[in-house]
């Protein structure tokens, strides 16, 4: 009975150490597996970042770019807007003389013969 005692007892031994090692082989892959995950997700939000880092520069170059182009047309709006108020502003100048020059005329005229009148009768 002691022999079977001991044979069982090695098994059991056996068995045990067996259970251990593939314990300890399953933690270490376990281990090496979240190790691999961790530097994964480090890797991929490195990459996210640095890809909104990117976007973030290319819009904002584009922006910059709208806003120069916005400027300049702008610009050009305002000179062109300008220049007609210039030329219609010249136009009714030019009307205005057109029209009211007989009527300058013909008050000084009229002034003119109030004076001579008026002189006569002093």
């Amino acid at each position: 009975m002691r022999k079977n005692w001991r044979k069982h007892s090695n098994l059991s031994n056996a068995a045990a150490n067996r259970i251990e090692e593939i314990s300890n082989q399953t933690v270490n892959s376990i281990q090496k597996t979240a190790t691999a995950l961790g530097n994964d997700a480090f890797k991929i939000t490195k990459d996210i970042a640095d890809s909104l880092h990117r976007m973030m520069e290319t819009n904002n170059e584009n922006l910059q770019k709208s806003a120069t182009n916005l400027s300049k047309d702008l610009k050009i709006k305002i000179e062109e807007s300008v220049e007609k108020f210039g030329d219609a502003l010249l136009l009714v100048s030019n009307k205005f003389v057109e029209d009211y020059t007989p009527l300058t005329k013909k008050l000084a005229a009229l002034v003119h013969l109030a004076e001579n009148i008026g002189g006569k009768s002093h």
